[in-house]
């Protein structure tokens, strides 16, 4: 193989390089949080877990990092349930719906499994979340949790919202202890 051959293998090989380098770029972009708070349809005063200043929250390169406290009021103690609702909305806001629905009962036990994705997260709460929750002054040490993973679902065009509700199940009563919705764009 001459020289000049070679030379053009290397200058197909770098514009190759350069452009899946520029593609796969232009796909990885970044899941941005707009709001991130107590559910504005209900008052934050019924809850059991309550943000006396809001959630405070940054937000960069896919990573959301909570601040603050946040007080629980009550012992709270399994049955616990979460449901997670997500909505796809219009870009405007004006139109939504469901998207989705998961409901994880026994919380206490996902909580305790040391290979759950959020257990890092957990941990980073003092005290640390274990069950039953103590009432209390609860603090945010560097907790963070990485939305990287939403780079790969198809979220371009929509606006989404999450609800995650926290329910108390004794006795066969359901009782909402706490709702907490993010909101947020593939940008």
């Amino acid at each position: 193989m001459n020289h000049h051959h070679r030379l053009e293998q290397f200058r197909t090989v770098v514009v190759l390089i350069i452009f899946i380098r520029f593609v796969f770029s232009a796909r990885t972009k970044e899941f941005v949080v707009d709001r991130f708070s107590p559910c504005l349809n209900s008052s934050n005063d019924k809850y059991t877990v309550r943000f006396p200043d809001q959630v405070k929250y940054t937000i960069s390169k896919n990573v959301v990092q909570l601040h603050g406290n946040f007080n629980v009021t009550e012992t709270i103690q399994e049955p616990l349930e979460m449901a997670l609702i997500t909505n796809r909305c219009s870009m405007d806001m004006k139109s939504c719906e469901q998207f989705n629905k998961m409901t994880v009962s026994r919380l206490c036990s996902v909580l305790s499994n040391e290979k759950n994705m959020w257990t890092s997260f957990y941990k980073s709460v003092d005290p640390d979340l274990r069950c039953p929750f103590q009432p209390g002054i609860y603090k945010f040490i560097n907790s963070s949790s990485d939305l990287s993973f939403f780079r790969n679902f198809p979220l371009e065009g929509f606006r989404w919202q999450v609800y995650m509700k926290f329910y108390t199940t004794k006795n066969k009563a359901k009782r909402e202890i706490f709702c907490l919705t993010i909101q947020g764009s593939k940008k």
